[in-house]
């Protein structure tokens, strides 16, 4: 059983009596400032400098005979470049183990020196990083970041408006380094049986009218058949209606700022009605499952495999499941994906989080920069910084071809563009079309772009698809007819601005939620009128919405000061 956010927000207030196993009596850390010198952030330590993190197993892992996590080259590679070394403060293997651990760690206040936090089932890094500033237990990375970190990373946040490190910002100083979160993996997709478009001689959907032109043609084709495939939860995920909501400027379950920078509940204003308008439509005219609230992804997937169904939102790795059984009913099945667009040409596009990871450094421990130092080396190994090494390369391609685990660093994360997987899919376009060389692909993409390769072969050839080439044709509609949508329109992205629990969402978050769902449910059901929705609203402010509000705007202004 998890342990409980109790014991993350009940965590040891005395943080000067804190010690850390590689802390030596006595040691403190100076205050590290950025100078006028320039500084050189590839350098060596001059002395071996010791850091602590704790090391997440994976029982899939396959290692070299006589190599481990704690022991193997590309650990050793990342601690010769800076003269320092790695140790374990515990481990233990992915999932729920390792959580409890590491919720027991911070609930202690016994920290090693650099760790990452990964949101989990139970609990966003967010609400774990917001838990580490409450009690001053993380070290401030401003000046560190500012005087260490590599162009590439910096040009990187800048990509983006810099909006990961503000997520990461407290009074103004720098808590931790963020990930980037690939927000083009995260695009709602309208994912279409393409080949019955070509039949019916329908042009490609771009706006929401369009949604229900094609669902109402596809429908036509057979009494049974769906308009578009909707599963139960609405919001999030495969079978979703997110895209709806979103580009009828409604955010169902996210906290956005009104007009006066306050926090808001999306699920209870007034855009919400225009969605659920829309899809009590769409059921109304039969294009939607009647039984949709008892369906979940796994219910829906025969009825995409059997052809009853033709459309449904998703994502771009959508091509392996849900789609997979499609072809192997029909291997004359073609699906394409499409991006909704609102009526100013623009698509509005949700993420949970700003990022879902951040690494950050124990307060007290005398070496921050070195976590700026590692993601440096992470992301510089990412873009193939260190190619010309040869004794790494020869490690890597050994690896490569018997599969044993690469990678393992032991500390740190790389951090990526925004847009990694699109940028992936714009080079295997341009090599497509003969603007680029299979040169420009490092080892990952050109393994997926070999496989896009035989499919194109196959297309060009005019050979049907067979059960044998169906994997590289699935990896085709991913990349080429899936990410490749997303580049095609103009984004809009909104992120969910509060993703913490406060005391009174502790005890009547789940229900409040049930309540909105099933009121949602009667709308669009027709069961209830849409002047229901005013009575959901008052209901739910009533029942610990409105304190819910006051709490979380409370805890938004105190985390956000400036």
């Amino acid at each position: 059983m998890a342990l409980s956010l109790a014991m993350l927000s009940t965590a040891c207030s005395d943080n000067n009596d804190s010690t850390s196993p590689s802390a030596s009596p006595g040691q403190s850390a100076a205050p590290t400032t950025a100078t006028s010198e320039k500084v050189d952030i590839w350098a060596k330590y001059s002395e071996p400098v010791t850091v602590t993190t704790p090391f997440q197993t994976n029982a899939q892992h396959k290692f070299k005979e006589g190599e481990s996590y704690e022991n193997n080259p590309h650990k050793t590679f990342l601690e010769q470049q800076f003269n320092i070394k790695i140790q374990p403060a515990w481990s233990a293997p992915a999932g729920e183990t390792y959580n409890n651990r590491f919720n027991l760690m911070i609930a202690s206040n016994q920290l090693p020196d650099v760790f990452i936090l990964n949101s989990n089932a139970a609990m966003s890094a967010k609400v774990m990083l917001n838990r580490l500033v409450e009690h001053d237990m993380i070290e401030d990375l401003t000046k560190v970041y500012e005087t260490y970190a590599s162009d590439e990373i910096k040009d990187i946040h800048n990509s983006i408006n810099g909006d990961a490190l503000k997520d990461a910002t407290y009074n103004g100083k720098l808590m931790a380094l963020p990930s980037v979160t690939d927000t083009a993996g995260d695009t709602s997709l309208l994912w279409v049986r393409q080949d019955w478009l070509d039949e019916l001689g329908l042009p490609a959907p771009k706006t929401l009218e369009d949604v229900v032109t094609v669902a109402k043609a596809f429908k036509a084709k057979g009494a049974k058949n769906l308009g578009l495939a909707v599963y139960k939860d609405l919001i999030g995920g495969t079978f979703d209606t997110s895209s709806i909501f979103f580009n009828l400027n409604a955010f169902p379950y996210y906290w956005v700022p009104d007009k006066d920078g306050n926090l808001v509940y999306g699920g209870i204003q007034p855009e919400v009605k225009e969605g659920l308008a829309f899809l009590a439509d769409m059921f109304k005219q039969g294009l939607i499952e009647k039984e949709f609230p008892l369906k979940g992804g796994n219910e829906l997937t025969p009825d995409l495999a059997s052809g009853r169904a033709g459309m449904f939102f998703g994502r771009w790795t959508n091509a392996v499941w849900p789609m997979g059984d499609s072809w192997k009913n029909d291997l004359n099945t073609r699906w394409k994906a499409y991006v909704i667009q609102n009526k100013e040409g623009v698509s509005v596009q949700g993420s949970a989080y700003t990022t879902q990871q951040y690494l950050v450094v124990r307060k007290g421990y005398a070496h921050p920069e070195l976590a700026v130092k590692v993601n440096n080396f992470r992301r510089k190994y990412a873009s193939n910084g260190y190619a010309d090494d040869l004794n790494l390369k020869a490690i890597n391609k050994e690896y490569t071809e018997k599969k044993y685990t690469k990678d393992l660093f032991g500390l740190g994360f790389n951090i990526a563009y925004k847009d990694t997987v699109a940028r992936t899919a714009k080079k295997f376009t341009d090599i497509m079309a003969g603007a680029a060389s299979k040169d420009i692909l490092d080892d990952a993409e050109l393994g997926i772009y070999e496989n896009i390769e035989k499919d194109v072969a196959r297309q060009k050839a005019g050979t049907p698809l067979t059960a044998e080439a169906l994997y590289p044709h699935q990896v085709y509609t991913q990349y080429i007819e899936g990410i490749n949508a997303s580049s095609k329109v103009n984004v809009k992205w909104v992120n969910n601005k509060f993703v913490d629990i406060t005391p009174t969402m502790n005890t009547k978050w789940a229900a409040l939620k049930d309540t909105q769902l099933q009121a949602y449910y009667n709308i669009i059901l027709g069961t209830a009128s849409m002047d229901s929705f005013d009575s959901f609203v008052k209901q739910w402010n009533n029942q610990g919405g409105a304190e819910i509000t006051k709490e979380v705007n409370e805890a938004y202004q105190k985390l956000n000061q400036k």
